[in-house]
């Protein structure tokens, strides 16, 4: 069984049923964090970075992510960590904030705070280009590709890499204070303090240097319980060298990790790592990242976008020269079909070509011999997701010849599918007959079922997969494929038909699985299902199965979010929003999409990251999954771009999902050379300074044999129009909007 499996199947025995109840209306279009979690990590690595150093809510530097259940023999106990580095506050001392120095710059900032005595961490990853007080001998390291052990998030091999935290103590009061910093360091790891130095060594490769003395060290040790297994953790106290402070006097003392082979030891002194905590500010400031393809009047949304982009590149990894767009750095570092596919679509979108081609090919690699991809066990589903990202890649990147190169992987995933049904057409009586074997739901249930989410995402990638056939001019393979799908989709809306229930609340609804036990919540698993409407496309307009789904959901909602959707028996998956927002949107209520937009904004963590769920503010705080969580990161993206630019056949529809609140007096909202399937678009809606009339700029540097029939512009929210206008697709287009004549 694999490491996913394991977990989401443990998860699923621990997330039972809840009641659900009333859903409490959100209305609020602002960003203002009312759902932030209350507790949460921040990724400070590089571009890359084969070490994903987080840090924790209060200062936390945490290292080591162990995958438990894919490696059993050393277990993290320090929220999955196998090391944690913290600060002892004084009696008197709370934490009060933490914020990152911009939404591009991961430099993690907490603030500490007593009447009298202040305390400011920063902390940060050495830059590799900005090195400038290190030697060219010691620059030959930064930079270097590590060797990735995919079981664990190990610091402790591969290039060297240094973080630094830089503590600052300021006295506010009347008084003077003399005290003494004190460090805590608890790992699993073979541990050396030098006394009367500045040195800690941890485990093999984990070297830790401190701008003050080390005057004693303390340790106790502890079994601790991880899932199953009984791990030995030690705690250190380190007391360092005292400070004495005078009335309205700072001093600070910082620390240095220094990890991999060989590492470079830095700091030397306060002073040098305030000079390259500089030098990474100015890195992050001049990366060359897709920031400015998205530009839109509300600056929380901006901020959530852009460090959207930066998260995504943070957890990225190169594997052995291939790139690997990953969800996080720690629950779900690795490959995940799903998740990834809507990643790489992100990155398509802020013309990423070269690095996500290089992700889709690194994906299509692990198609098995028999065409089917199934990086998780039993997951059926991700053939039909292959096949809806390749096509879409291919579209959005106006490359036929790519994918002509890779259409016998498309033919062999075609008919994977097929062989699936045919292995489902054994038994006559069985509910899933000629559709798709038993398998696992994912995002809520487990264990291997009748169901619906395998035949969702299989639908969904065959249709794209013939609309790719009919593209290349392959009639006869898309006439094959379309009788094949047909087929399939008659026997689906069959099944669907049968299983239909009734939720408390009078709401019919499709349950995912087809023998639907009565603990199972209706809302349970319903993602597959939001995608079938979004990217799937696969229903008719105004399709009553759509309405009654659609329905049920809108019944259990909180905070604006679906409740109790996914692992968390008592929260919400905070990128739901996300899938709702684009069924709604394709159902032409963009209204109720942009509300979903900003109840996901507010759900995020002051330094603009989500967890992958969340318990709801009424209950204890309890997380589930990765943080940060880039499927996340790639959802807010994908929603932001598919409000304003959405194609719908052959035609684009701009500002579907436009915000009101984006169309006040001297506002702007622009993309600039974002792909779609027709070209590359630039735009830019002005409204003038006087609020009467908005400017629009449309531009497309077309593909050749784009499809485009038409640009239709809504402006609903702009001039309270309801009929749509038709631009016609003869660019560049210039086009004035009289609002309130």
């Amino acid at each position: 069984m694999t490491y996913r499996n394991t977990l989401l199947l443990i998860i699923a025995i621990i997330a039972g049923g809840a009641c659900t109840q009333n859903p409490t209306e959100y209305n609020g279009l602002e960003v203002n964090l009312e759902y932030a979690p209350e507790w949460w990590q921040t990724a400070i690595g590089l571009p890359d970075d084969h070490m994903k150093t987080v840090v924790g809510k209060e200062g936390q530097m945490y290292y080591d992510f162990v995958r438990v259940l894919a490696k059993r023999d050393k277990h993290g106990p320090f929220r999955g960590f196998r090391t944690e580095f913290y600060l002892q506050l004084p009696e008197t001392c709370q934490w009060k904030d933490q914020q990152i120095a911009s939404p591009k710059i991961p430099i993690v900032e907490t603030l500490f705070e007593s009447n009298s005595l202040q305390i400011q961490q920063s902390s940060f990853t050495v830059a590799p280009a900005f090195v400038d007080k290190l030697s060219n001998e010691e620059n030959q390291y930064l930079g270097v590709k590590a060797q990735r052990d995919y079981n664990s998030n190990d610091s402790i091999i591969g290039a060297p890499r240094n973080d630094i935290s830089i503590v600052k103590y300021v006295n506010n009061g009347e008084e003077t204070i003399v005290f003494s910093p004190v460090m805590h360091i608890n790992t699993v790891y073979n541990f050396e303090a030098e006394l009367d130095g500045y040195f800690v060594n941890i485990g093999e490769h984990l070297k830790v240097k401190f701008s003050q003395k080390i005057v004693d060290s303390k340790v106790h040790s502890k079994k601790l319980k991880v899932f199953k297994d009984s791990v030995e953790a030690f705690y250190y106290t380190l007391t360092l060298d005292q400070i004495e402070l005078k009335p309205g006097e700072e001093q600070s003392f910082t620390y240095g990790v220094n990890a991999g082979q060989d590492p470079v030891i830095v700091p030397n002194s306060v002073e040098q790592a305030e000079s390259l905590k500089q030098s990474s500010n100015n890195y992050w400031a001049n990366l060359d990242l897709p920031y400015n393809k998205i530009s839109v009047p509300d600056q929380g949304i901006q901020n959530i976008v852009n460090s959207s982009v930066r998260n995504i590149f943070q957890a990225r990894e190169n594997d052995n020269g291939m790139l690997s767009f990953q969800v996080g750095p720690t629950v779900y570092r690795g490959l995940w079909v799903v998740d990834g596919a809507f990643l790489l679509e992100s990155m398509t979108f802020l013309d990423q070509k070269r690095d996500v081609r290089n992700g889709i090919e690194y994906l299509m690699g692990y198609q098995n011999a028999d065409g089917s991809f199934e990086m998780i066990k039993d997951h059926w589903k991700e053939t039909g997701i292959v096949l809806w990202a390749v096509s879409n890649h291919a579209k959005l990147t106006g490359d036929k010849e790519w994918l002509e190169s890779n259409w016998s992987k498309m033919e062999r995933a075609f008919d994977y599918i097929d062989t699936m049904r045919t292995r489902a057409s054994v038994d006559t009586d069985a509910p899933n007959y000629g559709l798709i074997p038993a398998g696992n739901s994912d995002g809520g249930l487990w264990g291997l079922f009748p169901e619906y989410t395998n035949i969702y995402w299989s639908l969904n990638g065959m249709k794209a997969a013939i609309e790719s056939a009919k593209w290349l001019n392959k009639e006869s393979t898309a006439d094959k494929w379309q009788k094949e799908y047909d087929e399939f989709y008659a026997l689906f809306r069959k099944a669907a038909e049968r299983d239909m229930k009734v939720d408390e609340f009078g709401n019919d609804y499709l349950p995912v699985r087809m023998e639907d036990p009565d603990n199972v919540l209706p809302q349970k698993a319903q993602w597959a299902f939001l995608h079938s409407i979004f990217p799937g496309k696969i229903y008719p307009e105004d399709d009553d199965l759509v309405k009654a789904n659609m329905k049920m959901l809108k019944a259990v909602e909180r905070e604006g979010l679906t409740y109790n959707t996914g692992w968390h028996n008592d929260g919400v998956w905070n990128y739901f929003p996300s899938f709702m927002g684009h069924a709604l949107l394709w159902n032409h209520k963009g209204d109720e999409a942009v509300k979903k937009l900003y109840a996901m904004a507010n759900h995020v963590s002051p330094t603009l990251a989500w967890r992958e769920e969340q318990s709801v503010k009424t209950s204890d705080f309890s997380p589930v999954g990765d943080m940060p969580h880039n499927w996340a990161s790639a959802e807010f993206i994908r929603l932001v771009r598919h409000l304003i630019a959405l194609e719908r056949g052959g035609e684009l529809h701009l500002f579907e999902g436009l915000p009101k609140e984006w169309t006040n007096p001297g506002m702007k909202t622009e993309l600039n050379g974002v792909l779609t399937h027709f070209g590359v678009l630039s735009l830019k809606l002005s409204v003038s300074d006087n609020g009467k009339e908005a400017d629009l700029f449309v531009d497309m540097e077309e593909y050749k044999d784009a499809d485009l029939s038409n640009v239709i512009l809504h402006t609903k929210n702009i001039d309270n129009n309801e009929e749509e206008t038709k631009l016609n697709a003869d660019f560049p287009i210039n086009y004035t909007i009289k609002i309130g004549s």
